[in-house]
């Protein structure tokens, strides 16, 4: 049997893109046992890549001032109620 050819890569094999032409990295997250099955619940990679796909990004402002040490209570935060 010296002209078999076995094994070898096969076309259409291995995980399929998430998203046609792009790439994609892996993240790793430490979450309890019972965040881990909910999110399996939840639908899993599929459903944290439509929630990071519909956030709002942070408002370059407000992001600044919790990186500096949260709201301290100046004239952004009075609110007219």
């Amino acid at each position: 049997m010296q002209g078999a050819n076995r094994g070898g890569p096969g076309r259409g094999q291995g995980r399929k893109p998430v998203k046609q032409g792009e790439e994609t990295v892996t993240l790793s997250l430490r979450v309890t046992v019972a965040q881990r099955d909910k999110l399996a619940r939840l639908g899993g990679a599929e459903w944290v890549r439509g929630k990071i796909d519909r956030a709002k990004e942070p408002n370059d402002e407000a992001h600044r001032k919790d990186a500096a040490g949260g709201l301290s209570g100046g004239a952004d935060c009075s609110a007219a109620t």
